[in-house]
């Protein structure tokens, strides 16, 4: 279960003028946070609404980047509680866990 860990998330941008999707280049900044250690596991993300009001970006692109980044078993949204980046520890259990499945 993830802590409510305080890290540096502060905001997100994009960069309108590159020919990178914006998809692309807020995926990339949320992995590269997490593989440098910059958005520790247990931190928590902004909401999709708040990347959203951040960034401009379109709401069911944010979604859909959060989405991808779930199914890759980076991050972790909890109903209620929010967004957090995931645990690599846990994610053995998540695999064969049926109670995890239903995340």
């Amino acid at each position: 279960m993830p802590q409510d860990v305080e890290a540096d998330t502060s905001p997100f941008t994009v960069d309108r003028t590159l020919s990178v999707p914006l998809n692309v280049q807020l995926r990339g900044q949320i992995e590269y946070g997490i593989a440098c250690g910059e958005l520790p596991p247990g931190a928590r993300l902004p909401s999709v609404r708040d990347l959203v009001a951040q960034t401009g970006v379109a709401h069911v692109t944010v979604a859909h980047v959060y989405k991808d980044l779930a199914a890759r078993g980076l991050i972790v949204t909890l109903a209620g509680r929010g967004t957090f980046v995931a645990d690599p520890s846990s994610q053995g259990q998540c695999r064969t866990s049926r109670r995890c499945a239903v995340r």
